[in-house]
C-alpha cells in the first residue's frame, strides 16, 4: 500500500473515532450546556444550577448530559448524594 493511502486511513479511522464527538457538540443546546460549564468553576456544577443558567428542563438537561458524557467531552463526579458535572479536559 502507498504512503497516501496509509495516510488516508489513518486520517479516516482518527475522523471515525471523533465522531459521537463531533455529533455530540454540533447541537446548539449542548453547546449552551458546555458553555454552563465552562463559566463554572472547575469543581463542577450541579443539573439544578445548569438548569437555571440554560432554562432547560431537568430531563432535557439530564438527556443531554448523557449524550455529552457518552462522547467523553463532559465527566461527572459524586459526592454523597450530589452529582457535579463539568467539561473532561484532556491535558
Amino acid at each position: 500500500m502507498d504512503e497516501c493511502k496509509l495516510k488516508m486511513l489513518k486520517i479516516s479511522k482518527g475522523f471515525k473515532e471523533c465522531q459521537n464527538a463531533l455529533i455530540a457538540i454540533g447541537d446548539e443546546t449542548r453547546q449552551g450546556i458546555i458553555l454552563a460549564l465552562l463559566e463554572s468553576d472547575c469543581n463542577g456544577i450541579r443539573v439544578g444550577e445548569i438548569t437555571k443558567k440554560t432554562h432547560l428542563s431537568r430531563p432535557a438537561v439530564s438527556h443531554h448530559l448523557r449524550i455529552l458524557k457518552e462522547a467523553g467531552i463532559v465527566s461527572m463526579y459524586r459526592e454523597g448524594t450530589k452529582n457535579y458535572y463539568y467539561v473532561n479536559a484532556y491535558e
